[in-house]
């Protein structure tokens, strides 16, 4: 596997990461309880 397959492949996870982060921020301005379930979900 090439070094520039594994940059995109990580620059690809970074922006799903990114992604699903910003939805749970989004999570807490509508729902604060989901604050703790969010946490667990992207610790995990």
């Amino acid at each position: 596997m090439s070094s520039r397959s594994i940059i995109q492949k990580s620059n690809l996870l970074v922006s799903q990461l990114a992604k699903s982060h910003i939805k749970s921020l989004y999570f807490f301005h509508i729902n604060p309880g989901r604050i703790v379930d969010t946490m667990l979900h992207v610790g995990s």
